[in-house]
């Protein structure tokens, strides 16, 4: 499975598994599960500006200008798991940093809000780079 922002257009063009709170107003909660039988999971930030990549909900630039969290609460477990196959797949985390991030996790660059929930990753080697 492949989760990826976009490299050849403009800016927004994220790649999130999750709810995006479009506004900065809005609370989400709900479990996300990616199961991946063969071939493993690439979770890759763009190359371009606000082209991150996400597993949970959240999102990135969504401060409420409040300096609060109130009202933001984005809660649920995250699985990510590439071992449902005959072969043991990877789980592949790559970024640029910033706004062209990538993660598993509810929040993301630029957020506030209160976060919980558990988080499971099941692989047989994890990579994890930051360009």
């Amino acid at each position: 499975m492949v989760v990826q922002g976009g490299n050849t257009g403009g800016s927004d063009e994220y790649a999130q598994v999750g709810y995006r709170d479009v506004d900065g107003t809005t609370a989400a909660t709900g479990d996300i599960m990616i199961e991946a039988k063969e071939g493993g999971v690439l979770i890759r930030g763009g190359s371009q500006n606000e082209t991150y990549a996400q597993v949970g909900h959240g999102g990135d630039d969504l401060l409420n200008g409040a300096g609060d969290s109130t009202g933001r609460d984005f809660s649920g477990m995250i699985s990510v798991r590439a071992d449902r196959g005959t072969t043991v797949g990877n789980i592949e985390i790559l970024s640029f940093g910033g706004n062209r991030s990538s993660q598993i996790g509810h929040g993301g660059n630029n957020n506030e809000a209160n976060l919980s929930g558990d988080i499971v990753v099941k692989t047989f080697f994890i990579l994890i780079l930051l360009f």
